[in-house]
């Protein structure tokens, strides 16, 4: 039993590295360019405020990159996010209580950082950045501060420009004399 419990986490880390590797193959082999599109900073270890402020309160900055990306409310966001991440908590609490209450509690820790992983998934669309949701959902899970810091960190005003105004120049206000005068 103890070597399954053991190698579980190593299981996820292998599979990010498959995806990895898979990743550079598709560069090699010309199937997607290198010079594409990135994070601005670097996912591990990043020293961005939200960073430090996510390893307590991670629905802060999770809220405010989801209104970003989004366009929605940024106090409803946090709030939303907040009762989720407090669920997390209460039934922490409550395995001092009874040992099922910390089985929930992993169980409710993976649930946020799904929502997490499917947050940074729609930054990353929002933006034009390449991944997959693979790889956003290991980051919100094994690295949940530095991937909420990572995110808020973004120019949300730097947005490519089939997502700011669509394929159609005709149905943006002012239409093509917008696009010129922007250079694009």
């Amino acid at each position: 039993m103890l070597p399954i419990v053991l190698g579980l986490p190593y299981t996820f880390h292998l599979f990010w590295c498959c995806q990895s590797l898979l990743i550079i193959c598709k560069e090699e082999a010309g199937e997607i360019p290198i010079n594409r599109k990135n994070f601005k900073n670097f996912l591990l270890f990043n020293l961005q405020p939200m960073s430090f402020v996510a390893w307590l309160f991670p629905f802060v900055p999770l809220g405010i990159s989801a209104s970003k990306a989004f366009g929605t409310n940024m106090i409803l966001m946090i709030v939303l996010f907040a009762l989720e991440w407090a669920f997390v908590i209460v039934l922490l609490c409550l395995g001092a209580v009874d040992e099922a209450f910390l089985k929930m509690a992993a169980a409710a820790y993976i649930c946020f950082t799904c929502t997490a992983g499917a947050v940074r998934a729609g930054v990353r669309e929002r933006l034009g950045i390449t991944g997959d949701l693979m790889s956003d959902l290991n980051a919100c899970t094994f690295w949940l501060p530095f991937a909420m810091g990572q995110m808020v960190a973004e120019d949300y005003t730097d947005l490519p420009v089939e997502k700011e105004f669509g394929q159609d120049a005709s149905v943006v206000p002012g239409g093509p004399k917008v696009l010129e005068e922007a250079n694009l």
